[in-house]
């Protein structure tokens, strides 16, 4: 939900528009995009705390080590 795709320019080099370059403007030009309802959604979402419980450790766990034994195999890391 938090997630937008920026090319290069607009992500940090734009001279005169960009998301680290200009935040206010980005900010404000995101809150257009996205609208006040979505914007407010995420604000409070930022400033939550939130806590695995121990299932959700465990299915954490078991996908890391998938993805570590395929890049294991992928890039023979031993």
């Amino acid at each position: 939900m938090n997630g937008i795709c920026l090319c290069v320019g607009h992500h940090t080099f734009s001279s005169k528009f960009s998301a680290h370059k200009t935040s206010v403007e980005f900010t404000e030009w995101l809150y257009e995009y996205l609208g006040a309802e979505k914007m407010q959604l995420l604000r409070i979402r930022a400033n939550q705390t939130s806590k695995l419980h121990p299932f959700e450790k465990e299915i954490l766990l078991e996908e890391l080590k998938k993805e570590i034994k395929q890049l294991q195999i992928n890039n023979k890391i031993i």
